[in-house]
């Protein structure tokens, strides 16, 4: 036989008995309603950095940095044939220096003028 008493709670238990109305929630708006105002704030955000230029369209950003590159490639690969001639004609250094330096600086200003037409847009 066990000498253990069975404990029974005391009325100055640490436990609280808590009702009905202390669990109340207070109404919050339906889970709709919520995903409208959320998404519509989103989307009011989105499209003023948009308009900002705060954010880009990557595609186009893409596309651009493509037809970019694609031109710097053109042009460098076009020099040997257009100067080919002209150099081979010339016999003085300076002058073959010369020719050589302004159609690099030529196409270097149109590659930077389309680069500037690309960051104003």
């Amino acid at each position: 036989m066990s000498s253990r008493k069975s404990k029974r709670p005391s009325s100055k238990s640490s436990t609280h008995e808590f009702a009905p109305e202390d669990f109340i929630v207070p109404e919050l708006p339906d889970d709709d309603e919520l995903d409208k105002t959320d998404y519509d704030g989103k989307l009011k955000k989105i499209e003023l950095e948009t308009k900002q230029g705060i954010i880009l369209d990557k595609n186009e950003n893409e596309r651009q940095a493509f037809n970019l590159g694609r031109l710097l490639r053109d042009k460098l690969n076009g020099l040997p044939s257009k100067l080919a001639a002209r150099v081979s004609a010339e016999s003085n250094i300076k002058k073959n220096e010369r020719l050589i330096r302004n159609e690099c600086n030529r196409c270097s200003r149109e590659i930077l003028r389309r680069m500037a037409d690309i960051g104003r847009n």
